[in-house]
């Protein structure tokens, strides 16, 4: 599976895309698809398991959450279970971003693991989020490759 963003410049407008291409046994033959997201950049690393990094580029909140759900869904009907959401661009949240994430969450985490990480959030939204009962379920690192560094390879 490979994760790329691209760029695409108008002469008064720059519009962000995710190119998701996905090369599995879920996806045949072989897939491509174009989504515009001006919210998420998306990354893929390899850590102990292969993550993939959704970077916001923005506040959360009711203007945005959908486009957020859309594609983790998205992501998530083509194979992706381990996740790392990247607040460090995010100066702020709504309580329907928290719901958005909650959401994803519970997407990623039918057999009740930790597949859902937060990394990189502000003090303000890491309080929040404490305060909403949030981190008792989805963790948060201060670095994204803290987070990514915190799955386990399944044994």
């Amino acid at each position: 599976m490979v994760w790329m963003a691209l760029h695409q410049e108008a002469e008064t407008e720059t519009k962000v895309f995710a190119v998701l291409e996905y090369d599995s046994e879920y996806c045949e033959p072989y897939c491509k698809r174009i989504i515009n997201m001006g919210l998420v950049e998306i990354s893929h690393v390899q850590g102990h398991i292969p993550v993939t990094i959704f970077h916001l580029q923005d506040r959360l909140n009711l203007g945005n959450y959908a486009e957020l759900e859309a594609l983790a869904k998205e992501a998530y009907s083509h194979g992706v279970r381990d996740l790392v959401i990247d607040l460090g661009k995010t100066p702020s949240m709504t309580s329907i971003g928290i719901r958005a994430i909650i959401g994803i969450h519970r997407m990623l985490s039918h057999d009740r693991g930790q597949h859902l990480k937060l990394a990189s959030a502000t003090p303000e939204i890491s309080e929040m989020l404490e305060i909403a009962g949030v981190t008792q379920h989805i963790e948060i690192f201060p670095t994204v490759e803290d987070a990514v560094n915190s799955f386990e390879a399944p044994e």
